[in-house]
C-alpha cells in the first residue's frame, strides 16, 4: 500500500499524522517557522472548505492519499479579506440603499429582507476585523482613527445595530427609512475607512518586522 503523501507549498513533508487535525498542525508549526501559516487544505485535488475544516478535523486521513497544503503569510491573508470587506461593504449600501427604497413604497416585507442580508454583510465584516487583529497582532485598543479610538468606533455601531433592530421590532417604517437614508451612508463611510485604515496599519507593521 502507498504511503499518505503531504506538500505544503509544493514541497514534500514528512509528518507522523494521520488524522486532519494531525497533519495541519503538523503542517501548521513548519509554516509558523517561516513566519506563514496554513490556509487551505486539498486532499486528492479536492480543496476542503474552510467551514468543513473542523467538523471534519478527526477524520483519518487513508494511506495513499495525497495532501497538499498551502500557506501564506498572515499580513498577505488580513489585507486579502479586509479588501473583500470594502466590496461587501458596497454590497450592503446597496442593499440599505433598497431597504430604504422599499419602506418609502410601504413594503416592510422587502426592506425587511433587504436589512437582513446588510446585517449579515456587518457580522461578517466584524468577524473579519477581528480575526485581522488576532492574525497580525494589531491592537485596535491602541489605535485611533481621526482622533476617535477605534473602539469608540465599534460601540457607536453596535449602537446603529441596536437602533435598526429597536425599530424593526416597533415596525417604525419612517423611523427606519430615515435612518437607512441618512445615517447609515455616514457609517458605512466611516467602516470603510476603518478598514483602509487597517490595511495601512498592517502594511507599515509588516515592513517595520521586515
Amino acid at each position: 500500500m502507498s504511503r499518505m503523501a503531504i506538500y505544503l507549498d509544493e514541497q514534500e513533508l514528512t509528518l507522523d499524522a494521520t488524522s486532519i487535525k494531525e497533519v495541519i498542525t503538523a503542517a501548521n508549526e513548519k509554516a509558523i517557522n517561516q513566519r506563514r501559516i496554513v490556509v487551505e487544505v486539498a486532499i486528492d485535488g479536492e480543496v476542503v472548505p474552510a467551514q468543513e475544516l473542523e467538523a471534519r478535523q478527526d477524520e483519518s486521513v487513508p494511506q495513499g492519499v495525497d495532501v497538499r497544503l498551502v500557506s501564506a503569510r498572515p499580513s498577505d491573508l488580513a489585507i486579502d479579506t479586509l479588501n473583500q470587506c470594502t466590496l461587501a461593504l458596497d454590497e450592503a449600501r446597496k442593499f440599505t440603499s433598497e431597504a430604504a427604497e422599499q419602506l418609502q413604497q410601504d413594503n416592510v416585507n422587502g426592506a425587511t429582507e433587504q436589512i437582513a442580508k446588510s446585517v449579515n454583510i456587518w457580522q461578517q465584516v466584524q468577524a473579519v476585523v477581528a480575526q485581522s487583529t488576532k492574525l497580525t497582532g494589531i491592537d485596535l485598543n491602541e489605535r485611533k482613527l481621526d482622533g476617535e479610538p477605534i473602539n469608540d468606533i465599534i460601540q457607536q455601531h453596535v449602537n446603529h445595530l441596536t437602533e435598526l433592530r429597536d425599530l424593526l421590532q416597533a415596525r417604525d417604517t419612517l423611523g427606519l427609512a430615515d435612518v437607512l437614508t441618512y445615517e447609515w451612508p455616514g457609517v458605512l463611510d466611516r467602516w470603510q475607512q476603518l478598514i483602509c485604515e487597517m490595511i495601512t496599519w498592517i502594511e507599515q507593521e509588516d515592513k517595520t518586522d521586515d
